[in-house]
């Protein structure tokens, strides 16, 4: 069995998808209409976090998300999230992601206009 690396670039929109879903499920928890929403977000989250390698964690505080997506709301910041994903092959990610993903494409789907 092969083990592939994930790139750099990869793994960086791996960070900016947790740390969007993080701060969606902030967010949503502070509207009522949003809150179990938020709960699927913050669980997809911490499952991709779990899946960094376990020295890159604290690279998570340094992410900045891009302030438009951020004042557009829940939705917003969970689109982005999974647009972070599609712009890698999957094999670049970490093992384990595609679940991960695919969770995300189902939440996606539920806040999509």
């Amino acid at each position: 069995m092969t083990t592939v690396t994930p790139t750099t670039p990869a793994l960086q929109a791996w960070r900016e998808a947790i740390a969007l879903l993080h701060d969606a499920s902030d967010l949503a928890y502070a509207e009522r209409n949003t809150h179990a929403l938020g709960l699927w977000a913050d669980l997809i989250g911490s499952a991709a976090r779990n899946l960094l390698p376990s020295d890159q964690g604290h690279i998570l505080d340094e992410i900045v998300l891009p302030p438009e997506v951020v004042d557009r709301g829940f939705a917003a910041m969970v689109l982005a999230a999974e647009e972070r994903t599609r712009a890698h092959p999957i094999e670049e990610f970490p093992p384990g992601a595609s679940g991960v993903i695919v969770e995300l494409c189902k939440l996606a789907g539920q806040v999509s206009p």
